[in-house]
């Protein structure tokens, strides 16, 4: 009689619905446990590769900055001998060489006494420009040096 209760026919196939069920329920729960699994793990390897490449980031910045750090030790270097060749340079720099290299290279002579002009300067010390040149009436970058030198040779 209690097999034929409507109520324990119902209880009956619920239980064997569910116990039906069970397995794909069970698959689901695995399948999300992995996707889970595999979430966690994708994050992980992001952190990782960050780390990583944060971390190459830093040996470049350091293997640039040492580099930098030599070529200014060798810039300084270079500077400091340089400076020491232009007081070398300098110091043997001889006015009779000069004025040998003038004499022969330019065929320049001291000027003689009826050339210099001396000028008595009284009050303010100022030029006037007596007319304007036009650039092709302006003299050589040569002869400027050449003016140049035979003015510190006249003194």
């Amino acid at each position: 009689m209690a097999q034929e209760n409507l109520a324990y026919k119902s209880k009956r196939n619920r239980e064997a619905y569910i116990h039906d069920i069970r397995p794909v329920i069970e698959k689901k729960q695995a399948k999300d446990k992995r996707l889970g699994h595999l979430k966690v793990a994708v994050v992980i390897a992001f952190f990782i590769i960050g780390g990583i490449s944060l971390i190459l980031q830093n040996v470049q910045i350091t293997e640039q900055s040492n580099k930098n750090n030599k070529l200014k030790a060798q810039y300084a270097e270079l500077y400091s001998s340089n400076k020491k060749k232009e007081i070398e340079i300098n110091q043997k720099i001889d006015l009779k060489t000069v004025e040998e290299l003038a004499v022969a290279s330019y065929n320049m002579n001291r000027a003689r006494k009826e050339q210099v002009v001396y000028i008595d300067v009284k009050g303010q010390d100022y030029g006037v420009m007596a007319k304007n040149t036009s650039p092709e009436e302006e003299p050589t970058e040569n002869f400027n040096v050449l003016t140049g030198l035979m003015t510190y040779l006249e003194e």
